[in-house]
């Protein structure tokens, strides 16, 4: 329909260049290799497990859809690609002259099942494999920010959360643990917070308020308990048995409450729709990892002085 009435686009080049790209459509004949230029610039910043060139586009639609990605999700992205391009093309050639008939709803028709959000892929890991373990469930409907669903952090007292709960500090062996602690105490570095517990309010729909229990630390006492955890996998084993198991042990908040004076640290990872990550080096001074690369901002809290806010992630 799109080709009806006009002269196929021609494309020329200087003796040994490759051909210029087409660029936007601006109305007229669309070719089809046109539309695979502009269904492949589309699928670009798209939220996929891989980038389809211009070639890979084309056989996918001559060879029609036993050719469409295998995986559900990345199949449903390129359809919404499709249609999104040619919802623009006959948009734009709409305007010079009427357009008969049905556009194709491509998502509906090749996916085989009912389509799903895709803004937000799911991870494609366990995140437990690299050592992170959820708190509580979050979602992308429900927005992370100090005045709507974070509750005020709760300044505590270890030692009396402990003698409340009838627990001691139990994650690592207190004799070998205390050589760790004196040899970082040399640098005790600055004031910050350990997490004791947490809360949920459950008072409001969905869980939404989430209030932290904070005791304070210093820094020498987080470096000191990572330092021991890595040098005793056995240990760090144990504590990540008894995190996966916490729900049949009393709760979570049961195991936090029993680790090692440590630290709250925020990781803020950012990633781009096409799987690439923004990296930052680490100051060449820093105590920890001088001049390792990270992914993304990686900040430990600090404790909060007198008439000050606590940070609270």
């Amino acid at each position: 329909m799109l080709c009806r009435d006009h002269k196929a686009t021609r494309r020329r080049a200087p003796a040994g260049q490759p051909l210029p790209l087409f660029g936007r459509y601006q109305g007229g004949h669309l070719s089809w290799r046109h539309l695979d230029e502009l269904i492949s610039d589309k699928l670009r910043d798209a939220d996929t497990s891989e980038w389809f060139d211009t070639d890979e586009v084309h056989k996918i639609i001559y060879a029609g859809d036993r050719a469409l990605p295998e995986d559900r999700h990345d199949r449903q992205v390129f359809l919404q690609a499709v249609q999104r391009v040619m919802n623009s093309c006959f948009d734009i050639e709409g305007q010079a002259r009427p357009l008969e008939g049905e556009r194709v709803r491509y998502v509906e028709r090749f996916l085989g099942s009912s389509p799903t959000r895709t803004n937000f892929r799911p991870f494609g890991f366990d995140p437990t494999s690299v050592g992170f373990f959820k708190i509580i469930d979050w979602n992308a409907n429900r927005r992370l920010d100090r005045e709507h669903n974070i509750g005020d952090v709760r300044k505590v007292d270890k030692r009396e959360e402990l003698r409340l709960h009838r627990q001691e500090e139990d994650w690592v062996d207190p004799v070998r643990f205390r050589a760790y602690v004196d040899e970082e105490r040399q640098q005790t570095g600055s004031p910050c917070p350990t997490l004791v517990g947490y809360d949920e309010d459950t008072r409001e729909a969905g869980n939404e308020t989430l209030r932290l229990r904070v005791a304070q630390s210093w820094y020498f006492e987080h470096v000191a308990t990572r330092r021991y955890l890595r040098d005793h996998p056995q240990e760090y084993k144990a504590v990540v048995s008894r995190i996966k198991d916490a729900d049949q042990e009393g709760g979570l908040s049961r195991v936090i409450r029993s680790a090692p004076n440590s630290n709250i640290v925020i990781n803020v990872t950012v990633q781009s729709r096409n799987d690439r990550v923004m990296m930052l080096r680490r100051p060449i001074g820093a105590r920890v990892w001088p001049a390792f690369y990270q992914a993304g901002a990686h900040e430990t809290m600090n404790w909060s002085e007198p008439g000050r806010p606590i940070e609270n992630c």
